[in-house]
């Protein structure tokens, strides 16, 4: 019931069609990892810090939440971005 959900939200928004990088399952599942351990801090020019990681989340959701280390982008999955990007907000809002 879950993969139908997720296959709607992003199917009705076209904003999220669209990507710039490749997808990749091992930054993916990084990225997935470090969400429940750290919170978000420190926006500067387009870059957060989660944890010890810099991650770019300018071009929201197109290219967003890329490792900012990698010199050619590379994503984690669509359901990742959304969740990534609700968590910032949160944790930015405390």
């Amino acid at each position: 019931m879950e993969k139908i959900y997720w296959f709607f939200y992003f199917f009705v928004r076209p904003k999220w069609w669209i990507s710039r990088y490749p997808y990749s399952e091992k930054w993916d599942k990084k990225l997935t990892e470090i969400l429940d351990i750290y919170k978000f801090s420190n926006i500067v020019d387009g870059v957060v810090k989660l944890g010890r990681w810099k991650i770019k989340i300018t071009d929201h959701p197109a290219d967003s939440f890329c490792p900012y280390f990698a010199t050619s982008g590379i994503l984690p999955a669509r359901k990742t971005r959304k969740l990534a990007y609700d968590k910032l907000l949160r944790d930015l809002a405390e």
